[in-house]
């Protein structure tokens, strides 16, 4: 945000970056998991998401995790605000479950046992991590 904000200095700019957490395997956060799709040659969201669902095909194996969003505002009055917000609490045992493929929608299940994909746009609204980094931010202004 702070970048582009020094070419607009009279706008607010919003910047947001999202990892994904998998308690398997904590080492694979964030941005090293997008290298490793791109060292992989994994492309496209389907790719991604059948990636994860290979990584955790054994039975025994913990499936909780959950994305983690940061979000930042530059302000016209030179101010930076940060927060973030999580969301999702396992990835699905029964994948890509919802009517639309965003991202890992339709593989992370969140509090209510629900992906992002099946839920209502009221709910996931509530549940989304860029959304509750959204409304955490609002909160600062």
């Amino acid at each position: 945000a702070q970048f582009v904000h020094q070419y607009l200095p009279d706008e607010y700019v919003l910047s947001d970056d999202t990892g994904l957490y998998l308690s398997a395997f904590p080492d694979r956060f964030g941005v090293v998991t997008a290298r490793e799709f791109k060292a992989e040659g994994i492309l496209g969201t389907e790719a991604e998401q059948q990636y994860i669902l290979d990584l955790l095909r054994q039975p025994s194996i913990d499936r909780s995790g959950y994305l983690l969003a940061v979000m930042g505002l530059a302000t016209p009055d030179n101010r930076l605000l940060t927060a973030q917000g999580k969301g999702g609490v396992r990835i699905a045992e029964n994948s890509r479950r919802g009517d639309y493929i965003d991202g890992l929608d339709n593989i992370v299940e969140a509090e209510n046992g629900l992906t992002l994909s099946e839920m209502s746009i009221n709910d996931v609204i509530d549940y989304h991590d860029r959304s509750r980094a959204l409304q955490a931010l609002v909160n600062l202004l």
